[in-house]
């Protein structure tokens, strides 16, 4: 498999990893101006919403190791320092969305005791 193929791959599967999994906890389609409500789909289902939340931040990762293929492809070119500005971005994005997920999780782990405690 050449670089073409194998960056194409990587964004295909960085941009559908990250949707659906970020889109498949009950977090995504709660409602976000309330804390109660987040709180409570946050400790629903606490295993798969932390697994959610880290297997989108990977895919995310993903994504930014296609866009670093992109920049190799360009390398030489006019828009290699763009390309090279956009991983610095990304990746910046992908740290940022890793320690979010992580938070969330832990925030629906301390819910979820707290209310299994007060029953």
């Amino acid at each position: 498999m050449n670089l073409s193929k194998t960056t194409g791959w990587l964004l295909v599967i960085g941009i559908i990893g990250t949707m659906a999994f970020g889109l498949s906890n009950a977090a995504a389609s709660a409602d976000w101006s309330s804390d109660t409500a987040m709180l409570t789909a946050l400790s629903t289902d606490v295993d798969w919403t932390k697994l959610s939340f880290i297997l989108s931040a990977i895919g995310q990762i993903v994504l930014t190791i296609g866009i670093v293929g992109i920049k190799d492809a360009m390398s030489g070119g006019v828009g290699h320092k763009y390309a090279s500005m956009a991983i610095w971005f990304l990746a910046i994005g992908a740290t940022t969305n890793l320690l979010w997920s992580v938070m969330m999780g832990l925030t629906g782990d301390q819910w979820s005791a707290k209310t299994s405690l007060e029953a």
